[in-house]
């Protein structure tokens, strides 16, 4: 005989769902606190941020100027059609870099953290029972300090070695800089966030930043990195961020490495082939470039950082209160910006970059170009940037197929990530960005624009 079922009261449920989600909440935290004293006690062990810098120390062009340190397919120009024609010695060239501006440009974006990574474990600290991972987030700001330091100064190195000093100082000029627009953003976004944020939790945040800034002048970006370009060039994202008006929200400490994760994954997509390649040279007794090593130890020592902001922008977020208004909206608007601009399109002439190559991109090229290495005339350095830069080649499908690749790793981990609105968990729109059309068109009105500008520059010399 079938026992009837009695329906459960709404206090019964409610107990059900309460009990189903604190458990839910219990089992993540164990996972969190396993993961991060494994993490911790893995990267005190580790010696690969000390090799960095001892390498970074002894380095000289001249010792590593005739091998590769990345493979082929990552050097600047790759699949243009001034590459096919170039010698061995223009390609390695090339090769190096490559290298230089892929890690001058992960340098700007560590720059981020040493901002922010002090701000998290601060409000960590003082929330207590996170102690060990507060230690593990000042451990990787100290190990990002070293890494910061050993990419500017090996690009910085290479590029003196391969371009005269007078051509970088021109160089230099072509740099993003604070537009007006960019200047209201930053205003409206700080006054947006006073409004919106309690004015009465933790404002020593807001000094704890400004007091970073003031001490670490050798270390502001000048150039945008990865997550700042999201927002526009020199626009802080800690104006967007409660932090800068002196909140101390949980989440938003939290949803930073939701940002720095993608960042990760993007590193992780280019340096894995790089780390490949070295421990390949270091079994076949070959020798090792400086750079290569050093891609591969800083590979190494960010597994350590990806962990953490795996689990950050992943899954310890969700034992805090959950975001309010304006948090949502920052958290989701500032994922949508970097789906546009950093993760937006295609380059020409760098096949790792997945953003639009900028006025900086052409400056560099137009005096390499320029340069010995070459010894092209400004009319024939035109002419083939026009063929590199506003034509179909094999360049662009390269760029297309690494830009796929991370969108793929990209959804994998957003999917995952709760509280995102559906744009951003399907990353819509850097699916839908990112043809060849929409760069070709868009590198020919920045090639008119370069030229232009360049001659009013020479004019005004």
């Amino acid at each position: 005989m079938t026992q009837t079922q009695h329906p459960l009261s709404d206090n019964q449920v409610i107990e059900q769902h309460t009990d189903s989600e604190s458990k839910r909440a219990s089992s993540i935290s164990q996972r969190c606190f396993r993961t991060i004293e494994t993490t911790y006690s893995n990267n005190i062990d580790s010696d690969y941020t000390e090799k960095i810098a001892a390498l970074s120390r002894n380095f000289r062009y001249a010792d590593n100027q005739e091998h590769f340190w990345t493979l082929p397919a990552q050097s600047l120009l790759y699949g243009t059609p001034l590459y096919a024609e170039a010698s061995r010695t223009q390609k390695l060239v090339l090769n190096h870099l490559g290298w230089a501006a892929s890690y001058i440009k992960t340098a700007n974006t560590e720059c981020t953290a040493l901002d922010y990574n002090p701000v998290t474990a601060d409000v960590l600290e003082l929330m207590g029972g996170y102690d060990t991972l507060a230690k593990e987030i000042q451990m990787e700001t100290e190990q990002e300090v070293v890494h910061i330091r050993a990419f500017r100064k090996i690009g910085l190195t290479t590029m003196v070695s391969l371009i005269d000093r007078s051509s970088l100082d021109e160089l230099a000029k072509w740099r993003p800089q604070r537009t007006l627009a960019t200047t209201f953003q930053l205003n409206m976004a700080k006054k947006l966030a006073i409004k919106l944020t309690d004015r009465n939790q933790a404002s020593h945040y807001a000094e704890k930043i400004k007091k970073k800034q003031r001490n670490s002048r050798v270390f502001k970006s000048p150039m945008g990195g990865l997550l700042e370009n999201a927002m526009g060039s020199f626009t802080p994202l800690h104006s967007l961020y409660g932090f800068g008006c002196g909140s101390g929200s949980l989440f938003m400490a939290c949803q930073f490495y939701t940002l720095r994760m993608m960042a990760n994954l993007k590193l992780k997509d280019i340096e894995h082939p790089i780390a490949k390649y070295a421990k390949q040279l270091e079994n076949n007794h070959k020798f090792v470039p400086a750079p290569t090593a050093i891609s591969r130890y800083h590979f190494l020592d960010e597994a350590f950082h990806t962990t953490i902001s795996k689990l950050l922008g992943k899954d310890l977020y969700q034992e805090f209160e959950g975001p309010n208004l304006y948090e949502n909206l920052i958290a989701n608007f500032v994922i949508y910006m970097m789906q546009r601009s950093s993760f937006g399109s295609v380059s020409a002439v760098i096949p790792d970059s997945s953003s639009r190559d900028g006025l900086d991109n052409f400056a560099l090229v137009y005096y390499l170009l320029r340069s010995p290495i070459f010894e092209f005339s400004h009319l024939n350095a035109k002419q083939w940037m026009r063929r590199c830069f506003c034509e179909e080649h094999d360049g662009f499908h390269q760029s297309v197929k690494n830009r796929t690749r991370l969108l793929k790793s990209l959804k994998i981990f957003s999917s995952e990530v709760s509280y995102l609105w559906p744009i951003n968990r399907d990353m819509t729109v850097m699916g839908k960005l990112g043809s060849i059309n929409t760069a070709l068109k868009q590198n020919i009105r920045t090639f008119d624009r370069f030229f232009k500008e360049l001659e009013q520059f020479k004019q005004s010399q």
